[in-house]
C-alpha cells in the first residue's frame, strides 16, 4: 500500500496561484497554469502580412474582480476599463507619430475580460473589439503568459521589423507584469511576466532608442532594469504605484516618479 501512495503522489502535479501583492516585496514564485505543448494546437491569430516599417505595441492586463474587492480599504478597477481607456489614449498618440507601413498591435489578455463580463453582465470582450476596429489597430487576445513572448519575439521577422514602441497597461508589482491580478483568485495571479521569463527574450527585437514604458505599478523598483540587461532597451517605469483612478493616462503617486 504505501508503493502504491508513492506512486499516486509522484505522478501528481498541482499548479498553484502565484501570491504577487502588488505592494509586495517578495519574489513571486515562477509557476504556470498552462504550457506550450497544451496549446500548440490552438488556432493562432490572423497577422498582417510582413510590414515595411516598424511594430508599435500595446499590451493590457486584465482587471480585478468586484467579487474580490469590494470590501477592500482601496479597491482596485472600479471600472473595468481602466487598462482599456488608457490604452486608447496612448493609441491615439502613437497614431499621430506612425508612418505608412508600421504595423499597430494591441495584446489584450482575453481571460480577465471574460470573467469581468461574467460578473458585469456585459460583453467586454465585444467591446474592446469595436474599439480595437475603431482605432485601426490590430488586436491579439493572449493568454497563457509565454503567448507575448512569441509575440515579442518572432510574430515579425524581428531582423527587418523591429519593436518601435511598447507600452505596458495593467497590475504588476517590481518583479513581474501580472495580467490576472486578483482576476481568477483574490491578490494572486497565474497569468504574469516575471524578471526570470526575461531571458527569453531575444536582443535585437527592438530599434534603438525604442520607447518603452510600463505604466504599472513599481516597475522602476526591479523589473525595468532586468528588462533593459536582457533585451538591451531602456523600460521606463515608476517607483510606488500608479493611480488609474482618476481616468486618462494613470499618474505617479510618489518621488521619484517616472524612471527608469
Amino acid at each position: 500500500m504505501k508503493k502504491i501512495i508513492t506512486a499516486l503522489l509522484s505522478g501528481i502535479f498541482i499548479a498553484l496561484p502565484v501570491f504577487a501583492e502588488e505592494t509586495s516585496t517578495t519574489e513571486p514564485v515562477a509557476a504556470r497554469d498552462v504550457r506550450p505543448e497544451d496549446v500548440a494546437a490552438a488556432g493562432q491569430p490572423v497577422r498582417p502580412a510582413v510590414p515595411a516599417g516598424s511594430e508599435f505595441i500595446v499590451i493590457c492586463g486584465g482587471p480585478a474582480l468586484r467579487a474580490w474587492e469590494n470590501s477592500k480599504r482601496h479597491p482596485h478597477d472600479n471600472t473595468w476599463m481602466n487598462f482599456i481607456s488608457a490604452a486608447e489614449i496612448r493609441w491615439n498618440q502613437i497614431k499621430s507619430q506612425a508612418k505608412s507601413g508600421d504595423v499597430l498591435t494591441w495584446l489584450v489578455y482575453k481571460p480577465g475580460y471574460q470573467r469581468r463580463s461574467k460578473e458585469d453582465g456585459d460583453d467586454h470582450i465585444k467591446s474592446i473589439e469595436n474599439r480595437a476596429h475603431s482605432l485601426g489597430v490590430n488586436l491579439v487576445w493572449f493568454d497563457p503568459s509565454f503567448q507575448v513572448i512569441e509575440h515579442l519575439n518572432s510574430a515579425y521577422p524581428r531582423d527587418t521589423v523591429k519593436i518601435a514602441s511598447l507600452d505596458y497597461f495593467g497590475h504588476s508589482n517590481r518583479n513581474c507584469w501580472m495580467f490576472d491580478y486578483s482576476n481568477g483568485v483574490d491578490g494572486c495571479s497565474y497569468s504574469f511576466l516575471h524578471n526570470k521569463d526575461l531571458p527569453q527574450l531575444k536582443m535585437g527585437s527592438f530599434v534603438d532608442a525604442a520607447h518603452v514604458k510600463s505604466w504599472g505599478c513599481h516597475s522602476a523598483e526591479s523589473f525595468c532594469q532586468e528588462w533593459k540587461r536582457y533585451t538591451g532597451v531602456t523600460m521606463v517605469g515608476t517607483v510606488g504605484k500608479t493611480d488609474y483612478s482618476t481616468g486618462g493616462l494613470p499618474k505617479v503617486t510618489r518621488a521619484p516618479g517616472w524612471s527608469s
